[in-house]
């Protein structure tokens, strides 16, 4: 799915990192955010193709409609206002999923690319 929609998102965004667990995201995103950009351990997203010095740090945070609310909040606390206040944040929610059509990369990316345009990206 991730690298469908990273795919479907290319070239105007680039999709550097991807996490597939709320402990990996607060382990890999608070170290991006913090400049040390590590390899994503999901081995998905530009960065993850990229030499050490060669790479992106994030502009916004997509999340995907499997990803419940209380989480992202969770995941923004832990990450504190000053790390939240410089990214965009875009979430899918399952009920955009559902009038899509269902979890395809071909349904979903124009959701974030259309909330991504939105938030001026």
């Amino acid at each position: 799915m991730a690298t469908g929609i990273s795919n479907l998102l290319a070239p105007k965004y680039d999709m550097i990192h991807f996490v597939n667990s709320l402990d990996t995201a607060k382990a890999e995103i608070s170290a991006v955010l913090s400049g040390n950009l590590v390899n994503p351990s999901t081995e998905t997203g530009s960065n993850a193709q990229r030499p050490e010095g060669k790479r992106r740090s994030p502009v916004a945070i997509t999340i995907g409609a499997g990803i419940p609310q209380e989480d992202v909040d969770g995941f923004r606390e832990f990450l504190g206002e000053e790390k939240v206040a410089k990214l965009a944040w875009v979430k899918v929610t399952p009920e955009d999923g559902k009038k899509a059509g269902g979890p395809k990369p071909e349904l979903i990316a124009p959701i974030i690319r259309q909330r991504l345009d939105e938030v001026g990206l």
